[in-house]
């Protein structure tokens, strides 16, 4: 007998006497999951002792042979996790290395979802995504950043500002966000004294300011997360909150007196303001004339530059000289 003859039989022998089931070429193996379906609709292709063989697929996905998981056709791990959860699916659940499907996004609990958005609600803290605003809130809402370490979701009315009036709990006002004025969302901007107010809650809102007052009436806590009423100093000499001083409770000079007061940057005190007339720079001890308004516009490196404007009316009709036009700023 040739060594060749003797080698097949020795091969063969084993093979018989390994499985038990084999007489030749083994009839389950395969390379991919299609060579199993043309043998069997519930057969996929699986690593089984050193070869790929075709096993049945259980109803959870996890093969009769223990196998953790079933296979896709391209023989990438699929299916579920022995514990019969999901893995790897089109559903968009995490794969056991952390890794998500390139169809979804990432949410805060770890789970994906197949349209790219996520399951956070009006404001959920989420995570922002390049090049995908959304980031891992519903869709409609977008992902906006109120500190350097936390974002929430917003409902985002930058294309369509209507949405904002059919929200009940009082987010009916769609306002620009961004400086350079590309984002706007729905804000509740007449929170009252001891409503939540702030950005890092549900309430998304502002307390009420009424510009006919000289000064403002409320301001949001950081401590309580409520609109609080600011406590005004009428007399100069007065203790006051310095420009980034936000020691509460918020004590402001009242700049509604005969001689308006400003808190003096040097000392913490209230002083007399210095008046300066339309279009020159405000803030601080410059304060404007009654027929003006002290108005904050970007100076284009991250902080405010703020002029004397005159105060109109804009609507019927323009209240101001000479034809110009009133914005509201």
């Amino acid at each position: 007998m040739s060594r060749s003859v003797r080698f097949f039989l020795t091969a063969m022998f084993g093979l018989v006497v390994a499985s038990g089931l084999y007489t030749g070429c083994s009839a389950d193996e395969c390379q991919t999951n299609a060579d199993c379906t043309k043998k069997g609709a519930n057969l996929v292709c699986k690593l089984t002792s050193g070869a790929k063989k075709c096993v049945t697929n259980t109803t959870d996905g996890t093969p009769t042979d223990g196998s953790p998981d079933g296979t896709t056709a391209d023989g990438t791990p699929d299916g579920t996790k022995p514990d019969g959860t999901p893995d790897g699916t089109p559903d968009g659940t995490t794969n056991p290395d952390g890794t998500t499907n390139p169809d979804g996004t990432t949410n805060p609990d770890g789970t994906t979802n197949p349209d790219g958005t996520g399951t956070g609600s009006v404001g959920d803290i989420c995570t922002q995504q390049q090049g995908n605003p959304t980031g891992t809130c519903q869709a409609g809402l977008i992902c906006l950043g109120i500190t350097q370490t936390e974002a929430r979701c917003f409902q985002d009315c930058t294309s369509n500002q209507s949405v904002c009036a059919a929200n009940t709990d009082g987010r009916t006002n769609c306002e620009v966000v961004t400086q350079d004025g590309s984002v706007s969302v729905c804000l509740n901007n007449n929170a009252t004294e001891g409503q939540a107010c702030g950005f890092g809650n549900k309430s998304q809102a502002r307390c009420k300011d009424d510009p006919a007052t000289a000064n403002p009436d409320l301001y949001c806590s950081d401590t309580t997360q409520k609109c609080t009423k600011t406590d005004i100093k009428k007399n100069v000499g007065d203790p006051c909150n310095r420009e980034n001083d936000n020691s509460e409770p918020i004590k402001l000079c009242d700049r509604g007196a005969t001689k308006p007061l400003a808190c003096d940057p040097n000392t913490g005190t209230c002083i007399e303001q210095t008046i300066v007339g339309t279009l020159e720079k405000c803030g601080g001890v410059k304060g404007c004339g009654n027929d003006d308004v002290c108005v904050g516009f970007d100076d284009g490196n991250g902080g405010t530059v703020s002029y004397c404007l005159n105060k109109c009316t804009p609507s019927p009709t323009s209240s101001c000289p000479n034809n110009a036009e009133c914005l509201t700023l």
